[in-house]
Order: C-alpha cells, then sequence, then structure tokens
C-alpha cells in the first residue's frame, strides 16, 4: 500500500477518536454554537443592508420629484 494512504487512514482514525471523546464531543457543540452565531449576525447585517439599499432608492426617488428645471432664455 502506498505510505500516503495509510498516514490518511492512521490521521483520519485520529480525527475520529478525538471526536468521539468529551473533549472532540464539547468543540463539535462549541463550534455549532459558534456557527449558529455567525449566521445571526450575518442575517442581522443582510437585514440593515437591505434597508439602507431601500432607504437610498427611496431618497433617490423623492429628491427625484423633488427636481426644479429652470430654463433661462435670452442668453
Amino acid at each position: 500500500m502506498n505510505l500516503k494512504f495509510i498516514a490518511g487512514l492512521v490521521i483520519g482514525a485520529a480525527i475520529v477518536h478525538f471526536f468521539s471523546t468529551e473533549e472532540g464531543k464539547a468543540l463539535i457543540r462549541r463550534f455549532k454554537k459558534d456557527v449558529s452565531k455567525i449566521e445571526d449576525d450575518l442575517a442581522e447585517i443582510k437585514d440593515n443592508l437591505l434597508d439602507k439599499g431601500r432607504s437610498l432608492i427611496q431618497d433617490a426617488d423623492e429628491e427625484k420629484d423633488e427636481t426644479v428645471i429652470v430654463v433661462v432664455e435670452g442668453m
């Protein structure tokens, strides 16, 4: 067998063993908690960006409606 394949098997087995211990399970719980917080933060950022974009579009529409064109003749 290839040495790289055997090394991969050993490393994989070590990782599986680690995640089956209490420390590994705690790490997985912590990871899930952190990922959940990141998802919540990203959802809040997305909502804020959408609100800001809508506000900018509304402001631009209001400014467009308030635009006054002045024509000066004779110059």
